[in-house]
């Protein structure tokens, strides 16, 4: 084990070393803040010192995922040669906003995504003059797997992405997002909003909103565009805040909607079905899946920290009858993570493994 932990050590001090000498102060400071925090390399834990200018990749106007990490690259490291190519994707994902019994809410994600040896990345953020977060990312869309970020240039530079690629987390306000995919619809009318590429909302929202209200108004003055509309598929969010006020957004041919918590209800729902009614809708899936969640609030209202895990993790793909019958989709839960608002923190379990359980907080 000791010369395990010596082997590690030595991979992450080279790893700083390959830095190039046209990465800035901050972005040094950012590859040497690498942590690894599960032992065969899948999940590690990283710093962003300085500005990701956000703003700028934003108005540069990326609208796939592409053309958003030449855009990254184009703004933060102009003068890297280092490409990229995602990992294939077929996912899922189920979300809960809940309230514990000491009155925290609470929101959990499955990240249900292809079974490989995709790179999960805790990313810390503390951009100038927005709300510091924490957040998990699936560096997967970055073709990046176990032991990249200590083993090559390019593995330490995708580190510098890693703010766009965050799924789901909590910001200093706690206001928290979470991504699920949904099927069928594609956006392609302009609204006459300020664009913004569906990928790029988690990190939006993360930097800038401070509650769910505050995200919905932002919300109404996009214009969304879907990373896959031409595979007919696209995204919807799992909000919740620290005042325990949730709502799902969907945008349905651009049109935004907001689906706020029932107003009896301490909790909200989500998975891979819209809930906007819409017409000619194929490959729906999730309602086992939020059925058998739905079932455990019946008899607690009120579940702990680890019974919000534990319900996640008992609808995991390989559980879950409508998704089996496509065993093209090869699904897996890469990660199972349960954001505390109130306290902001988190604690993550890496690929379904209960014995490979990390905390982790702002």
């Amino acid at each position: 084990m000791k010369i395990w932990k010596s082997l590690i050590a030595m991979l992450m001090m080279t790893s700083v070393a390959l830095a190039a000498n046209y990465h800035t102060a901050e972005q040094k400071d950012t590859i040497g803040s690498l942590r690894r925090v599960d032992k065969n390399g899948y999940l590690f834990e990283v710093t962003y010192k300085g500005d990701y200018k956000l703003d700028d990749v934003l108005a540069a106007g990326p609208v796939n995922p592409e053309s958003l990490q030449a855009d990254i690259q184009s703004i933060l490291l102009p003068k890297s040669t280092s490409q990229y190519k995602p990992l294939s994707c077929s996912f899922a994902c189920t979300a809960i906003a809940a309230v514990n019994p000491e009155d925290h809410p609470l929101l959990g994600h499955n990240y249900d995504m292809s079974k490989d040896e995709r790179a999960t990345l805790i990313v810390h953020t503390v951009p100038p003059e927005k709300y510091a977060s924490v957040g998990v990312a699936d560096m997967g869309w970055l073709g990046m797997k176990k032991n990249d970020f200590i083993s090559s240039l390019a593995g330490q530079e995708a580190l510098l992405y890693s703010p766009f690629y965050v799924m789901s987390g909590v910001n200093e306000k706690g206001f928290s997002i979470a991504t699920l995919w949904v099927p069928g619809v594609s956006n392609p009318i302009d609204n006459g909003l300020t664009k913004i590429f569906s990928g790029l909302v988690p990190r939006y929202m993360l930097d800038n909103a401070r509650s769910v209200q505050d995200a919905l108004e932002k919300f109404a003055k996009l214009d969304v565009k879907m990373a896959f509309a031409n595979k007919k598929c696209a995204y919807h969010w799992l909000l919740n805040d620290a005042y325990g006020d949730s709502a799902v957004v969907e945008f349905v041919n651009n049109q935004f909607i907001a689906q706020p918590k029932a107003f009896t209800a301490k909790h909200q729902t989500a998975a891979n079905y819209w809930i906007t009614p819409m017409d000619k809708i194929e490959g729906e899936n999730g309602f086992a899946r939020t059925k058998m969640i739905e079932s455990r609030f019946k008899k607690t209202k009120y579940p702990t920290n680890q019974q919000v895990m534990d319900w996640l993790l008992e609808v995991v793909p390989e559980k879950d009858k409508e998704l089996l019958k496509n065993k093209h989709l090869n699904l897996t839960t890469n990660w199972t993570v349960v954001y505390d608002l109130s306290k902001h923190t988190g604690k993550i379990c890496l690929k379904e493994d209960t014995y490979s359980i990390f905390d982790f907080s702002l």
